[in-house]
């Protein structure tokens, strides 16, 4: 075999060889299992039934508060009878000067519902501004003794928002059990001075003049979001 030869053969062998490398010889592989990561968000916040805004309607008969009515919250949960629960508020008639009404506005957010802020708004102008002599007991959070609402505090004096805060902790949690709020306030308190009727006697008041209360809540981050949920409820969008 002279060298012209040799070379041919070489050159063969290396083809074969690069033929059973890609087929016949193949290298030995293996594919291993797939990892998926799933993302599940955490738990919500229902609108519709995980807070409840409501009062209790006065009942003065006896035999009224032994009627075994049932109160139930928004989210399907009953309470403990009391007196029955408004969730769209309470009419008062007959009113007269140097009156206590009673009105004890509080909040219910619903067992499970995401870690969150809780703001109030109310809006008492078109009331207060009618009548005149008005005290709202225990709305406002001045410290002064007799204060009935130390666990509200307010936000934002023009636009009467209020949040919620037990010591130094502002973030609602309901992982164990639903929360209900302390009332924002109590009585309303009509003055000697009240403007209740007009010069003819009829009543100065129409079904526009009302004590309106809203609430609102904001989820609340793991890594805290206070400023962001004041961001929000400072916007008056955010109560239409």
């Amino acid at each position: 075999m002279n060298k012209k030869q040799i070379a041919k053969l070489g050159v063969t062998l290396g083809l074969v060889g690069a033929v059973g490398v890609g087929g016949t010889l193949a290298l030995l592989s293996a594919q291993s299992n797939v990892v998926t990561n799933t993302f599940a968000a955490g738990n919500g916040i229902d609108a519709a039934e995980d807070i409840t805004l409501f009062e209790h309607i006065p009942v003065e008969n006896a035999e009224a508060k032994d009627n075994p009515v049932t109160n139930k919250y928004n989210d399907g949960s009953e309470t403990e009878y009391k007196e029955l629960i408004a969730k769209v508020g309470v009419s008062y008639s007959n009113l007269e000067p140097n009156m206590t009404l009673d009105k004890d506005p509080a909040v219910q957010i619903s067992e499970g519902t995401a870690d969150c802020y809780l703001f109030v708004k109310v809006d008492s102008s078109k009331f207060t501004g009618v009548v005149g002599d008005v005290e709202i007991d225990g709305i406002y959070n001045t410290g002064e003794e007799g204060y009935k609402a130390p666990n509200w505090h307010l936000l934002d004096d023009d636009q009467n928002i209020y949040y919620y805060q037990v010591g130094d902790n502002k973030v609602i949690d309901t992982e164990a059990e639903a929360f209900v709020s302390d009332p924002l306030f109590e009585t309303i308190n009509l003055g000697m001075n009240a403007a209740l009727y007009n010069a003819d006697g009829s009543s100065a008041l129409d079904d526009t003049d009302n004590i309106e209360i809203k609430a609102f809540i904001v989820q609340a981050t793991e890594n805290g979001n206070w400023e962001q949920a004041v961001e929000l409820a400072m916007n008056e969008n955010s109560w239409k």
